[in-house]
C-alpha cells in the first residue's frame, strides 16, 4: 500500500511532464462530464415547459342540431386550446397537415377532431350510443420523453372534451325539465302573482259588481254622449273664425307699446291742461287781434320799400354831401341847408327800418304760436294713427320752416340793435352828451336774437330726430321747445310794451333838432355826423333789406296761417271741455285699468302663440279618435252588457271556487321544496 501512493505520484510527474499525455487524461476526464451535464441540463424538468412542445390541432366537426339549438363541441374544443399553455398548440387546416407535420418532425404530436364528433357526443339523447373519439398521432423518435409529455395533452383534450360535454348534458337535461313543466323556479312569481290576483279578484268581487252597475249606467247615458259629441264637432268647425280673432289679438297686443305711449301722453297733458287752457286764451287773442297783424305787415311791406328807395337815393348823394361840407366852411348857412334836408331824409328811413324790424319779430312770434299749435296736433295725431311716417314727415317740414324763421328773426333783431346802437352814437357825438335813450331796448333786443337762436336751435335738432323719437320723447322734447319759445314770446312781448318805435321817433327828433340848432357848425357835422351816415344807412339797408324779404313771404303765408289760427282756436276753444273731460278719463284708464288689460292681453297672446295650435290640435284629434272610437265603445258597452247578462254569474262562481281551491293548496303543498326536489344538479349528476 506504501507503494501505491509513490506509483501514482511517480505517474502523475510523468504526465505533468508530458504536456501531450497531461492534455490527453485532461480531455478524458472533461468530455465525459460534458455529455453527462448536457443531457441533464437539456432534460431538466421537462414537464414544466411542454408550452415548447408543439402539438397540431385540426378540428373536422360539424354542428349537429339539438332541441333547436347548434351544438359544435369541435369548436368550442379548439376555442379552449387557444386558452391553455400546457402545450404548444398549433392550429391547423387540414387532417393532411396534421399527419405531415408529425410524420417530418415539426409536430411532436397531432390531434384530430373528426367531423362526427358532436354528433358522437350527443347520440345518447337518442338511445343509440356511439362512442366519440379522438385521432391521436405522435412521433416516437423525435425524443425519448415526448410521447410522455403528449401524453399530458391527450389528457388536457379528454378533459376539456369531458367538461363541455358534463355543461351540455346539464343544459340539456334542464332543458327537458323545462319542456316538461317543470320550470317552476322562474314562473314561481308569476305563480304566486296569478294565486294572489285571483283572491284577490274574489275579495274585490263586491267593488265589481258596483262597477257592473256602472257599466248599465253609462250605456243609459249613451244618447246624451252623442248629442254632446254632435255639439263638440260642430264647434270645431269654427275654429278658422277663433283663429281669425286670435289674430286680431295678437295684432292689438303689438299696438300695446304704441297705447302706453298715448296713455302716458294724456297723463303728461293732464298734467298741463291749465297750460293748455291758458294757451288757449293766448290762441284766442292771437286770432282775434290778427286783422291788426295783418294791415302791420301789409303797410310793413311797403315802407320797407319805399325805405330801400330813399336810402338808395340818399347813398348816391351822400359822397356829393361829404364834399360839400369839406369845402364850404365859409358859408354855413346855406350849407346847411342844403344839408340838413338830406340828412334828415335819412334819419327818416331809420324810423321807417326799426317799424319794419318790429312788425317783423311780431309776425314771427304770432307764426311760431300757430305752429306750436300744429306741432302739438300733430303730435296727438301720430299717438292714434297707424301712417306714422306721413305725420313725422309733416312735423319734420314745420320744424324745418320755423328754425329758418326763427333764424332770420334773430339776425334782424341784431341788425335792429346794432342800427340803434350806431344811432344813438351818433346823437350823443352831435350834442357832446353821453345819454343812453335806447339802451334798454337794444338790451332787449339781443335778448330777443338770443332767444330766437335758441329756438332755432331747438327745432333744428329736434327736426333731425324726429324719425327716431317715440310719441313720449317727441312729447317730452316739444315740451323743451315749448320752453324756449315761451322765453322768446315774452321777450317779444316785452320789446312791444317798451314802445320802441316812439322812442327811436324821440331820438331822431333830437338828432334833427341839434342838427338845427344855430350853434352847429358845418364842420361840426362833418366830422360828427356824416362820417357815422354811411354805416348807419348800411346797416339801416340790411336791416330793410331782411324785413321786406321776410315780410313779403309772411305776407303770402298770412291767410294760410290765418285759416291754421282760426281752426285751431276753433278745435281748441270750442271743445275745451270736451278735450279736457277726454285726456283726464284717458289718463284714468291708463293710470288704473291699462295695466291689468296689458296683463291680460299679454298672456293672451302669449296663449295664442305658444298653447293655442296644440289645443286646436288636440281638439281636432280627440274629436276625431272620439268619432273613430264611439262606435267601438257603444260596440264594447253591448258586448260587456251581454257578457254580464249571460257569463258573469258563471264568471263569478269560478274566481269563487279558484279563490278557495289556491287557499286550500297554499296549506297542503309548498312549492319551494317541490322545485328543490325537481331542479337536480345536472353536472353533479352527470358521468363520462
Amino acid at each position: 500500500m506504501r507503494n501505491i501512493g509513490k506509483l501514482v505520484a511517480l505517474d502523475w510527474k510523468r504526465i505533468v511532464k508530458s504536456p501531450f499525455a497531461f492534455l490527453l487524461i485532461l480531455a478524458l476526464v472533461v468530455i465525459p462530464s460534458l455529455y453527462c451535464w448536457f443531457n441533464v441540463w437539456a432534460l431538466w424538468d421537462p414537464y414544466s415547459n411542454t408550452q415548447d412542445l408543439t402539438v397540431a390541432v385540426y378540428s373536422a366537426d360539424k354542428s349537429t342540431e339539438f332541441r333547436d339549438k347548434k351544438i359544435a363541441i369541435g369548436d368550442e374544443l379548439v376555442t379552449q386550446l387557444k386558452h391553455n399553455k400546457q402545450l404548444g398548440w398549433r392550429f391547423v387546416d387540414s387532417k393532411k397537415a396534421v399527419q405531415e407535420g408529425v410524420k417530418s418532425g415539426k409536430y411532436y404530436a397531432g390531434v384530430v377532431v373528426p367531423k362526427d364528433f358532436s354528433t358522437d357526443l350527443l347520440s345518447f339523447v337518442d338511445g343509440k350510443i356511439h362512442k366519440p373519439k379522438l385521432d391521436y398521432y405522435v412521433n416516437e423518435k423525435i425524443n425519448a420523453i415526448a410521447p410522455k409529455i403528449t401524453a399530458s395533452g391527450a389528457s388536457t383534450l379528454q378533459n376539456t372534451i369531458s367538461d363541455e360535454f358534463v355543461s351540455t348534458v346539464a343544459k340539456t337535461l334542464v332543458t327537458v325539465f323545462n319542456q316538461a313543466g317543470i320550470k317552476l323556479d322562474d314562473n314561481l312569481p308569476m305563480i304566486r302573482r296569478f294565486a294572489s290576483l285571483v283572491t284577490n279578484t274574489n275579495d274585490q268581487l263586491p267593488t265589481i259588481e258596483k262597477y257592473i252597475a256602472e257599466v248599465g249606467v253609462l250605456q243609459s247615458k249613451m244618447p246624451a254622449i252623442r248629442e254632446k259629441l254632435a255639439a263638440a264637432n260642430e264647434m270645431a268647425t269654427y275654429l278658422p273664425e277663433v283663429n281669425q280673432m286670435a289674430q286680431k289679438l295678437t295684432a292689438a297686443n303689438g299696438y300695446l307699446p304704441m297705447v302706453a305711449d298715448a296713455g302716458q301722453l294724456a297723463v303728461d297733458v293732464r298734467s298741463k291742461l291749465p297750460e293748455v287752457q291758458q294757451a288757449g286764451a293766448q290762441l284766442n287773442t292771437v286770432t282775434t287781434n290778427f286783422g291788426q297783424l295783418e294791415s302791420a305787415v301789409t303797410k310793413a311791406v311797403g315802407v320797407t320799400s319805399q325805405g330801400i328807395t330813399v336810402v338808395n337815393q340818399v347813398d348816391g348823394t351822400l359822397p356829393a354831401l361829404t364834399d360839400f361840407g369839406k369845402n364850404a366852411q365859409a358859408a354855413i348857412g346855406m350849407t346847411k341847408d342844403e344839408v340838413l334836408p338830406k340828412v334828415s331824409t335819412a334819419l327818416d328811413v331809420v324810423q321807417n327800418a326799426v317799424d319794419a324790424g318790429l312788425t317783423l319779430i311780431a309776425a314771427a312770434n304770432t307764426s311760431l304760436s300757430a305752429d306750436l299749435t300744429t306741432l302739438q296736433n300733430q303730435l296727438q295725431q301720430l299717438a292714434t294713427s297707424s301712417d306714422t311716417a306721413a305725420i313725422k314727415q309733416a312735423m319734420v317740414a314745420r320744424l324745418t320752416a320755423l328754425a329758418d324763421r326763427q333764424g332770420k328773426v334773430a339776425a334782424n333783431a341784431t341788425s335792429l340793435a346794432d342800427t340803434l346802437t350806431r344811432l344813438q352814437t351818433s346823437l350823443n357825438k352831435l350834442t357832446g352828451k353821453d345819454d343812453q335813450p335806447l339802451a334798454g331796448a337794444i338790451t332787449r333786443l339781443r335778448d330777443v336774437a338770443t332767444t330766437a337762436t335758441a329756438v332755432r336751435t331747438a327745432a333744428s335738432d329736434l327736426a333731425k330726430d324726429v324719425p327716431n323719437l317715440s310719441t313720449n320723447e317727441l312729447q317730452s322734447r316739444l315740451a323743451t321747445l315749448n320752453d324756449v319759445a315761451q322765453k322768446f314770446a315774452s321777450d317779444a312781448n316785452t320789446l312791444k310794451d317798451l314802445d320802441l318805435g316812439t322812442s327811436v321817433k324821440q331820438v331822431l327828433n333830437a338828432f334833427k333838432a341839434a342838427l338845427a340848432d344855430a350853434t352847429t357848425t358845418l364842420t361840426k357835422i362833418n366830422d360828427q355826423v356824416l362820417p357815422e351816415l354811411p354805416s348807419l344807412l348800411s346797416g339801416t339797408k340790411d336791416l330793410l333789406t331782411q324785413a321786406n324779404t321776410f315780410l313779403v313771404k309772411t305776407q303770402k303765408q298770412l291767410p294760410a296761417l290765418k285759416q291754421e289760427l282760426t281752426d285751431a282756436n276753433t278745435l281748441l276753444n270750442g271743445h275745451m271741455n270736451l278735450i279736457t273731460s277726454g285726456i283726464t278719463t284717458v289718463a284714468d284708464l291708463y293710470q288704473n285699468d291699462f295695466p291689468s288689460l296689458k296683463t291680460k292681453l299679454t298672456k293672451a297672446t302669449n296663449f295664442i302663440n305658444q298653447d293655442l295650435p296644440g289645443v286646436e290640435s288636440d281638439l281636432t284629434s280627440t274629436l276625431a279618435l272620439a268619432n273613430e272610437k264611439m262606435p267601438q265603445l257603444q260596440s264594447g258597452l253591448d258586448d260587456a252588457q251581454t257578457l254580464i247578462k249571460n257569463d258573469w254569474p258563471t264568471l263569478k262562481d269560478a274566481i269563487q271556487k279558484g279563490a278557495t281551491a289556491i287557499k286550500k293548496g297554499e296549506k297542503s303543498v309548498d312549492l319551494s321544496q317541490l322545485i328543490k326536489l325537481l331542479r337536480r344538479d345536472a353536472t353533479k349528476e352527470a358521468g363520462f
